[in-house]
This record gives C-alpha cells, structure tokens and sequence, in this order.
C-alpha cells in the first residue's frame, strides 16, 4: 500500500470520473435500483469535492451523462 494512500479502498471519492462514481453506486444499489435514489447517492459524492451547493442542473447533466455512458457500455 502506498503511504499517501489514506481513504479506505473501497470509498467512493468525489475526484472520480462520473460514470465510475456512477457504476461504483450502481454495483451498491444491487439489481434492482430506484434512479432518484441513485441521482440522490450520485449528488451527494459530487457535492463533497466543492465547498459551495454546485448547479442542479449541471450535476443532474452529468448523471445522465454517465448513465448514458453505462448503457453504452453494457
């Protein structure tokens, strides 16, 4: 393990991409997941990396994004 590796392997940190932060709260929610409840999850992460509220609609663009991205993927 690296000595600046401080957070736990298995956190979600908020300077992730959006569709892995995305996939990662998917992969928690199981199989059958509400979409408020992972946008909800989603907006929670993204808010920890900035110290003022970010834009709703432009958190909201980047779920879906990233959703979009998933659905591509597979």
């Amino acid at each position: 393990m690296f000595a600046d590796q401080t957070e736990d392997a298995g956190a979600i940190l908020p300077t992730n991409p959006d569709t892995t932060i995305a996939y990662r709260l998917h992969q928690e929610g199981g199989r059958m997941i509400n979409l408020y409840d992972w946008f909800m999850a989603f907006t929670s992460i993204i808010e920890r990396e900035t110290v003022d509220k970010p834009d709703q609609k432009a958190v909201q663009a980047r779920f879906i994004h990233a959703v979009d991205e998933l659905q591509y993927l597979g």
